[in-house]
């Protein structure tokens, strides 16, 4: 896996009372399945990352609804993402640990 490197990343930031990091993307699967008869679709997508070598919590613009969200195998509401609220120490630094990753 490619190293990471967060040279040209915005520094950390307190965002809602929290300390905000930037992440690099490692992997993005996703699955969209289409249902023509009712006129609906759903998705699923699983984001890998790491988080900035200062910690935190990590941050992206996600634009979509949240029906369900896991982080590291752990399950969170549809209010805890909204509220950017995962929990203490819900990602730490990983500059020891340049493959560690944080799905979905």
């Amino acid at each position: 896996m490619a190293s990471t490197n967060f040279d040209l990343a915005p520094p950390s930031t307190n965002v809602d009372g929290l300390a905000a990091t930037p992440i690099d993307i490692r992997r993005i699967t996703a699955r969209l399945v289409f249902d023509g008869a009712s006129s609906s679709a759903t998705g699923d997508a699983t984001l890998e990352f790491v988080v900035g070598p200062d910690g935190g919590c990590p941050i992206f613009d996600l634009r979509q609804t949240v029906t369900a969200a896991w982080l590291d195998g752990n399950p969170l509401t549809p209010a805890q993402v909204a509220q950017h609220n995962f929990g203490a120490g819900a990602a730490r630094a990983r500059t020891r640990d340049p493959g560690g990753t944080h799905p979905r």
